[in-house]
């Protein structure tokens, strides 16, 4: 690994205006950890290196060789992977394909899109809160830098019943709100979150189904 690694990350990231902050959400470490490979004092582990260079998009022999034509390729692999398992109802299996393809490319928007889906799934069926709140960090970072329509409606809207799941329905609502009156409709989610609380586990059900 080469000893300038730090440097490249740094001269990376400036140039695409990410924080450190940023970065380390989507490597799921510190941003402390980040701050010590641009400063020189350490190193990333050798297992990060293919998502550092998978999440700045770097030439095939910027870090460790990872070419941009491959990537696209493994991608489809596990999209299709996930899709079979999602026909069969095999929430469980689809989650484990997309976080294994998200360990390699940590900022896809289209598999982070796929994973809140299949996770707001599991939720359904097992009323896992926890879930809840993987879908709010992973949704606002699909809504922060996917540029796709469709993933966004489809994101906005898990989010917005994941909020209301949570009991954050001010958020619920303000979320729901930012959605476009097209495929949709805002008013059709505004009506499933504004509900009595009593409602709510019978609208979970109904989600299972």
């Amino acid at each position: 690994m080469s000893l300038k690694i730090g440097e490249k990350i740094k001269e990376l990231r400036k140039a695409q205006d990410i924080t450190q902050d940023k970065l380390a959400n989507y490597l799921n470490i510190s941003y402390q950890a980040i701050s010590k490979w641009e400063n020189g004092t350490a190193l990333p582990d050798i297992t990060l290196v293919p998502k550092i260079a998978n999440f700045f998009g770097v030439s095939a022999d910027y870090l460790l060789g990872i070419k941009a034509d491959e990537n696209e390729e493994k991608i489809k692999e596990y999209f299709d992977k996930a899709m079979k398992c999602s026909h069969t109802g095999d929430m469980q299996k689809g989650i484990a394909i997309l976080r294994e393809a998200l360990d390699i490319y940590p900022n896809n928007c289209k598999l982070l899109s796929v994973l809140i889906g299949f996770l707001f799934g599991s939720f359904c069926a097992n009323g896992d809160k926890e879930l809840l709140q993987e879908i709010v960090v992973k949704s606002e970072l699909v809504l922060q830098d996917s540029t796709d329509e469709e993933d966004r409606i489809d994101v906005l809207e898990k989010l917005a019943y994941s909020y209301n799941y949570l009991e954050m329905q001010d958020k619920a609502i303000e979320t729901a709100n930012r959605l476009p009156n097209s495929i949709i409709n805002r008013q059709q989610v505004l009506s499933n979150i504004i509900m009595p609380m009593d409602k709510r586990k019978e609208k979970q059900q109904e989600c299972v189904f």
